[in-house]
């Protein structure tokens, strides 16, 4: 059996620090016409983070995590080329943490894979921040929609 699922800004047990809601002229056209999503409005750069957790989510397994930020030509030259994500994940007796980065200046508008990671039941986040990403004018750590894992 598959189970998979999304993590999305507005989904339950995912919190934000630091960010802004709404969209971005920018990023409307190419995302649903202005769909609203989270981002760090180009600001409090170090500050702004989203945590997506999983605590008290009743499955366990390998899943493949991937990540979804807007996109399309006229959007991406505004997004941050790279944006760290940190993956807590493994068990809470041998947790592992694994940092990836990801450029939300390609491949926008889609799933992007981060990796396979083995969650233990109940255990386990991602988190997306604007740590260390370059001035632009909006870094969507926090889009709309940032995580599915698949098993």
């Amino acid at each position: 059996m598959v189970d998979s699922f999304i993590l999305d800004d507005r989904s339950e047990g995912v919190t934000g620090t630091g960010w802004f809601a709404g969209s971005y002229k920018y990023c409307e056209d190419a995302n649903g016409g202005g769909l609203s999503w989270h981002h760090d409005d180009g600001q409090n750069k170090g500050r702004v983070s989203a945590v997506y957790s999983l605590s008290g989510r009743n499955t366990s397994g390998c899943f493949a995590v991937s990540e979804w930020h807007p996109g399309g030509e006229s959007c991406s030259r505004y997004l941050p080329r790279r944006v760290p994500i940190t993956l807590t994940h493994g068990s809470p007796a041998d947790p592992t943490v694994t940092h990836v980065f990801i450029d939300q200046s390609r491949n926008g508008g889609g799933w992007n894979l981060l990796g396979f990671f083995y969650f233990a039941q109940g255990f386990g986040q991602v988190v997306s921040s604007n740590a260390g990403t370059d001035q632009c004018d909006r870094s969507v750590c926090c889009a709309r929609t940032a995580t599915a894992l698949t098993s």
